[in-house]
């Protein structure tokens, strides 16, 4: 028999009272400490106050007390999914499934798995399965879009959502789904009112904060095209995307050394200079445009407080660049040249805070930062007061340490 404490967590639960909820799912842990209901309403409590990592104990208790149960495995890989464990998160989800195979939840949360992958004819194939089993499921919908717009087939997507829309105008997520199909169609105008819509209708929703922000900005020319080439490589398989990107890196050292070779030097180097400006606008683009929203009317409200942060951070590494360059023209310090570049790689672990989400190596990002600025801070001092030979030894170390992070990024944000 359900205790009363139990059905006031539900209750609660209901109405998105996460606070209140957690408190009677305790008390009713306390009625019956082997109640699995009461674990994993107080997971769902934790979950809805954002604290998915306390969330995962007592959904793993509920899952010890009542392993037959699919929904019990379904809220595990919900709770993995937030956490990013995503490998941990298919496993409990396709474990649902095979005790329930009609659960359109996880086939949705697969179709984001496989969208993760750029698997996206898979990813259409789940969400679509979903959708033969809850014909309105906003998940599944929202994926099918996703997917239907990465393969290039944006109308269905829009026709898909605009129906949706029409069934439950008050949909955060469709409204945001709906955004992000504009957006990568290049119709920033109208993605940011959907974007707008799902914020007034969910004002803690940080997609729909972020894609307002992507909208924004994308209405400068230079960052509309910053976007379309990462809409592009969004769409190829993380494999595809690591051969262009080394691909593009080597096919600009054999070319250049060609050039030099040839004895067009001055040729090689701009190869160089293009190459190392479009390499640096690929990491430093979007916080170096959220500077520009810190003086918009509605950018300044959507961004975060990292965004604001990690903007700061980058604009002071450019200004540092600047500083460098321009003392280098005016006093033909040589080694200030060196400096900047140093400046310049300070800028690439700056810039991947904004995506890091874990907490342990997000403060293992910031002692690399720390570490980095104060080398090239140092050095660029050294520069400054006429011992160059001192000063190169921090700056190589910032430079090795910017180049060295390009190769580990992955590792900060996963």
């Amino acid at each position: 028999m359900s205790s009363p404490n139990l059905e006031r967590a539900q209750l609660l639960l209901e109405q998105n009272r996460g606070s209140d909820a957690e408190e009677y799912a305790r008390l009713a842990i306390q009625d019956d400490p082997n109640a699995a209901l009461a674990y994993l309403y107080l997971s769902s409590a934790l979950m809805q106050q954002n604290k998915d990592r306390d969330a995962l104990a007592p959904a793993q208790e509920a899952l010890s007390l009542d392993p037959d149960n699919p929904y019990t495995h379904a809220h595990i890989a919900r709770v993995h999914y937030h956490l990013e464990n995503w490998k941990k998160a298919e496993a409990a989800a396709n474990q649902a499934l095979r005790m329930y195979p009609e659960d359109s939840d996880m086939f949705g949360l697969l179709a984001y798995l496989a969208a993760r992958k750029a698997d996206w004819e898979k990813s259409l194939e789940l969400a679509e399965t979903g959708l033969s089993f809850d014909s309105d499921h906003v998940l599944c919908t929202n994926a099918r879009a996703n997917a239907l717009t990465k393969l290039k087939r944006s109308d269905d997507a829009q026709d898909s959502l605009d129906y949706a829309l029409k069934r439950d105008p008050e949909n955060p997520y469709t409204h945001y789904q709906k955004g992000h199909v504009l957006l990568e169609g290049g119709k920033y105008d109208e993605a940011a009112k959907h974007f707008c819509e799902a914020l007034r209708l969910a004002p803690n929703f940080e997609d729909a904060k972020e894609g307002l922000v992507e909208a924004l900005k994308a209405k400068h020319f230079v960052y509309s095209l910053f976007l379309k080439y990462i809409f592009f490589m969004s769409r190829l398989k993380p494999g595809v995307q690591m051969g262009i990107i080394f691909g593009g890196y080597f096919a600009q050292r054999i070319l250049s050394e060609s050039l030099a070779s040839a004895g067009q030097y001055g040729v090689a180097s701009a190869v160089r200079i293009v190459y190392g400006v479009f390499a640096f606008f690929t990491w430093t683009a979007s916080s170096l445009f959220n500077l520009l929203l810190f003086v918009h009317p509605m950018g300044r409200y959507a961004l975060s407080e990292r965004q604001r942060k990690v903007a700061a951070g980058v604009g002071a590494c450019v200004a540092m660049i600047l500083a460098s360059l321009a003392l280098h023209f005016s006093t033909n310090i040589e080694g200030l040249l060196y400096g900047a570049l140093a400046f310049a790689t300070c800028s690439l672990p700056v810039a991947a805070a904004e995506y890091a989400t874990n907490p342990g190596k997000l403060k293992l990002l910031g002692l690399v930062i720390v570490a980095q600025c104060l080398c090239a801070l140092g050095a660029f001092a050294l520069y400054l007061s006429g011992d160059p030979a001192t000063a190169d030894g921090p700056a190589t170390i910032a430079i090795i340490t910017g180049v060295a992070f390009t190769w580990l990024s992955a590792f900060f944000r996963n």
